[in-house]
């Protein structure tokens, strides 16, 4: 699947090869532009994806100045079930990130 994540027009992340999951959209690692990424001190876990005892990697979002806190996220393991999320980056939307999907971006013009 096609996306591109945002922080208002700085481009976080781009990659025909994301997978949607419980409503997230998941971005290979290497898609993500690290430049803008800190390591967060959260940590949680889920009980859908995580395998056993496995914490989320949750990121800081920085561009110009501006922080938003645990914005992405990622697991180095996960269940069998959800082993295609395995070093993929998922991003919480709001606060300024937005992942977009090409079919309601290009309605909305939203699409480069």
């Amino acid at each position: 699947m096609r996306a591109k994540a945002r922080f208002y027009a700085a481009v976080l992340g781009e990659s025909r090869e994301c997978v949607a999951y419980h409503g997230h959209i998941y971005f290979p690692e290497e898609a993500i532009v690290k430049g803008y990424f800190e390591p967060s001190n959260y940590e949680s876990t889920c009980s859908f994806k995580g395998a056993a005892l496995t914490k989320a990697k949750w990121f800081i979002v920085v561009v110009g100045g501006q922080k938003v806190e645990n914005a992405a996220w990622s697991y180095d393991e996960t269940f069998e079930s959800t082993s295609p999320l395995a070093g993929f980056v998922g991003f919480y939307e709001g606060r300024g990130v937005v992942v977009q999907r090409p079919l309601t971006s290009r309605l909305l013009g939203l699409w480069e």
